[in-house]
């Protein structure tokens, strides 16, 4: 679907098209073009945008939707479609921005996300591709864009100039530690956390040194990569699967994109693999995404024990904070959720929102309604 293109007061010339996904090496080459000047999250990079539409069965067709400027692309999204039920009578033709609407596929849980745009343009970008999609296209009911952050105020804003209802399905905070901040004050990260977690972590430590030193090992190969990522995996599918839940790599997609996603990004350093131990007794494994000096902490595996002072997680998320301060990078994310790790360890956190983008539909005033008459029930039992 292309669009005719549109001038400008100032005389620029915007572009627009959302066509289906052809093939990567065109495609690639754009996105990171585009993302080397752009504000972009770990999520929207080339890396995790291939090794997802690497793994997507071919009944699913992602289109990519382009946004040039003068004849420079300035915008890139990839889009898919599914018609979804809820509450088994409301019927939506939904499109998604780098998911799927497929809950096997989205398991990954995207944060961070958003167009691509380039830098000082988004809300341009953002404005001229939601205009294109009213404009060219009926065939679609509602937008949905999940784990958006730093471009909430962007997207809202423009939604809501095009007269697009806001639905919000989930709003988190994310918790990170600025990493800056600590090393501009010459700061030594525990000093910045409350006195209680100051204690557990300490006495956690002694406890782990009786018989040996605690190390910190990085994978540098593949293959160490990939020992540590299994075992991760075993200890994080044990302890999940204990509590009744499935664990993040309950599933054959998940395991083949994480496997392909390190295999892709390893060598440049856009993935860390951590193991923490004392002489021979293991205590975690930490599996972290990098980018642009954004440490983001995805997914970890700890050797719990029946000793409760003893605290793998608090104890493997400190050295791996102070091994990032020393390298130069300058955040630690522990990504959306209010686990009570996250608030301890943390100096900072934002909102995170996943939303739907509604079109002026009836069937949305009217779901909308009952959704709020059953939340004004629920309260009055």
């Amino acid at each position: 679907m292309n669009a005719v293109p549109e001038t400008t007061t100032n005389h620029k010339q915007w572009a627009l098209s959302l066509q289906k996904v052809q093939g990567f090496e065109a495609l690639q080459s754009t996105w990171l073009s585009l993302q080397a000047h752009s504000h972009c999250s770990f999520f929207t990079s080339w890396g995790w945008i291939k090794c997802w539409l690497n793994g997507l069965p071919d009944t699913i067709k992602p289109e990519v939707l382009t946004i040039s400027l003068d004849d420079e692309i300035v915008g890139l999204a990839i889009i898919t479609r599914r018609t979804v039920t809820r509450h088994k009578v409301f019927t939506s033709r939904a499109i998604y921005m780098a998911e799927t609407g497929d809950p096997q596929f989205d398991a990954l849980t995207i944060e961070h996300n958003g167009l691509l745009a380039r830098r000082g343009l988004e809300s341009d970008v953002t404005d001229k591709a939601l205009a294109f999609l009213l404009s060219n296209s009926n065939d679609w009911d509602e937008l949905m864009i999940s784990g958006i952050s730093h471009q909430i105020d962007t997207i809202t804003t423009s939604a809501q100039r095009h007269g697009l209802n806001q639905r919000v399905i989930d709003d988190k905070y994310y918790y990170y530690i600025d990493l800056d901040a600590l090393r501009k004050n010459n700061k030594e990260f525990l000093s910045a956390l409350s006195s209680n977690t100051r204690s557990q972590v300490r006495r956690a430590i002694r406890g782990y040194e009786t018989n040996a030193p605690l190390e910190m090992q990085i994978a540098a190969t593949l293959p160490e990569a990939f020992a540590f990522f299994d075992r991760l995996k075993e200890l994080h599918q044990a302890y999940w699967t204990e509590k009744g839940q499935p664990g993040a790599f309950s599933s054959t997609f998940k395991t083949t994109f994480h496997r392909r996603l390190i295999e892709t990004l390893l060598p440049e350093q856009g993935i860390q693999l951590i193991k923490i131990s004392a002489g021979d007794k293991e205590i975690g494994y930490l599996y972290n995404f990098v980018k642009e000096g954004e440490v983001s902490s995805y997914q970890s595996g700890f050797a719990y024990e029946a000793n409760a002072r003893l605290k793998p997680g608090l104890v493997s998320h400190c050295l791996a904070v102070e091994f990032n301060i020393k390298n130069g990078a300058n955040r630690y994310d522990f990504l959306a959720g209010d686990s009570q790790y996250k608030g301890s360890l943390s100096t900072q956190k934002d909102n995170m929102l996943w939303l739907a983008l509604q079109r002026n539909r009836l069937k949305f005033n009217v779901e909308n309604k009952l959704s709020k008459l059953r939340q004004w029930m629920l309260s009055k039992r």
